[in-house]
């Protein structure tokens, strides 16, 4: 689970007690870390979005600075914060979004970048049922190991790395079946990337969220230092 205990790890890395003085979160969704951040640590972050129901949802409900832009091309000076975070949105940037997205966190990064991504995910598809494209329903694009962390971030290198999580590993024809039945599946929320067909998400109690807010479970967390 990505809990704010990480943040010790910052501490250990750079050999101080001190906190990071600013934070900056790429795809910050609707602002859960950033809430979670201003309340277990008081440190008031910066987040990033792309979508504008979830910065208004940000900004109103958890009351926390989220601005809209693109992850590929941030509206900050060089070298601007100690620490820029990326939870789940590298695996789900386009191609040339994604590569921007790389070299646009390692310029406004001036210590640490932490990541948490898919590691070594064997991804499998549902089918749209209008149009019959195929595609992952939480509409991942790449999967992540060891040796392609490597070289992520330029001017960077990888200081820690944590698998986190439940992994599951199945036979290969116990997989394949999984994949056959879900494929047919009709999953109750999803957009088709290629149509637009869609069904719509519930409808969520602001406050409920609020008080409920957890971090998700995820398998891999990286922390990359500026070298």
């Amino acid at each position: 689970m990505i809990t704010l205990q990480k943040w010790n790890d910052f501490k250990k890395l750079s050999g101080t007690s001190r906190e990071p003085k600013s934070v900056l979160d790429v795809g910050c969704g609707p602002g859960v870390f950033l809430y979670l951040l201003e309340r277990e640590r008081e440190i008031k972050g910066v987040g990033i979005e792309i979508t504008d129901s979830k910065v208004k949802y940000a900004n109103e409900h958890l009351h926390v600075l989220a601005q809209k832009g693109d992850a590929g091309n941030l509206p900050f000076e060089d070298r601007s914060f100690d620490v820029v975070v990326a939870l789940e949105v590298l695996e789900h940037l386009p191609y040339g979004t994604y590569e921007c997205a790389l070299r646009e966190m390692a310029r406004v990064a001036s210590k640490t970048i932490l990541i948490t991504v898919p590691y070594n995910e064997d991804r499998f598809f549902m089918r749209c049922p209008y149009c019959q494209t195929r595609f992952n329903p939480w509409y991942h694009l790449r999967t992540f190991r060891e040796d392609s962390l490597v070289n992520l971030f330029q001017g960077f290198t990888i200081k820690k790395i944590d698998k986190i999580g439940i992994i599951y590993a199945y036979p290969k024809i116990l997989k394949r079946l999984y994949d056959v039945l879900y494929e047919k599946r009709s999953s109750s929320e999803f957009v088709c990337p290629a149509c637009g067909y869609g069904r719509s998400r519930r409808k969520i109690n602001h406050q409920q969220y609020k008080n409920e807010i957890l971090p998700v479970s995820k398998p891999l967390i990286n922390v990359f230092n500026n070298i």
